[in-house]
């Protein structure tokens, strides 16, 4: 975390500096967490190795109305492609499909999954394993699960607890609000929310997300640590709107 700036422990500044913004919030806001946007940011992925590169994420709008989230990110000998599609219906967030693909220099990691609503079930295909299972209403996947955590902390709402469909189970991914910092980007300086996974228990694993309130909570930076000494990090370089 060496290019922290300046943190605090999270209290009511949030919440005050938020306040203007809860009264608009009154209204869905969806509209501030669905603009289209593209960001680019450096990665680095150490796992025996220490490999250095860059990812893309990005939201856009078909022409039917639904929605994209792509990210892709690579380095020398590692390379990763993750795609939600979704839609927004009634306020809720509903995916659609989602793959993921993951490959470390022969390792190879393919998963994909179809919605099936009507039937309340999930088709998942791991490699060249398929199997379906059972869902409930409001179930996401495991990267739109993000653009509803960014909502919510718009909302200011004190549960960041969700069910997401991952590894061929339902889970619940539940986070905190552990403090707010200045992280310093290509950029400028950002204002923060640091938010942690509550893995619960003795899980070694563990996973910090920053979102960046003057921009619609996108994210500026995640860092993932494991107890093996694997270690993923990545951080905002460049952010551009698409409207």
């Amino acid at each position: 975390m060496q290019d922290i700036s300046h943190k605090r422990p999270f209290r009511s500044t949030y919440w005050l500096a938020t306040s203007l913004v809860a009264i608009i919030v009154s209204m869905p806001c969806w509209a501030e967490i669905m603009r289209p946007y593209k960001a680019t940011y450096s990665t680095e992925w150490q796992f025996g190795l220490r490999l250095s590169g860059k990812a893309e994420r990005s939201l856009k709008q078909d022409e039917q109305g639904h929605w994209q989230l792509r990210t892709e990110g690579s380095a020398m000998l590692a390379n990763l492609t993750e795609i939600s599609h979704f839609k927004l219906q009634q306020q809720q967030l509903v995916p659609l499909k989602y793959s993921y693909h993951r490959q470390i220099f022969n390792k190879t990691r393919h998963v994909k999954l179809i919605f099936d609503w009507q039937k309340s079930q999930v088709m998942n295909q791991l490699n060249d394993q398929n199997w379906r299972m059972k869902i409930v209403p409001g179930t996401y996947d495991k990267q739109i699960v993000q653009l509803q955590l960014r909502r919510d902390l718009l909302a200011q709402r004190p549960n960041l607890s969700y069910t997401v469909a991952d590894g061929g189970k339902l889970k619940v991914f539940s986070y905190q609000i552990e403090a707010e910092e200045t992280i310093a980007t290509p950029l400028g300086k950002h204002r923060s929310i640091r938010v942690k996974r509550d893995r619960g228990g003795d899980n070694t694993r563990n996973t910090w997300i920053w979102f960046a309130p003057e921009h619609n909570f996108i994210v500026v930076r995640i860092e993932q640590q494991e107890a093996n000494g694997k270690h993923y990090q990545l951080k905002l370089q460049q952010l551009t709107w698409l409207d």
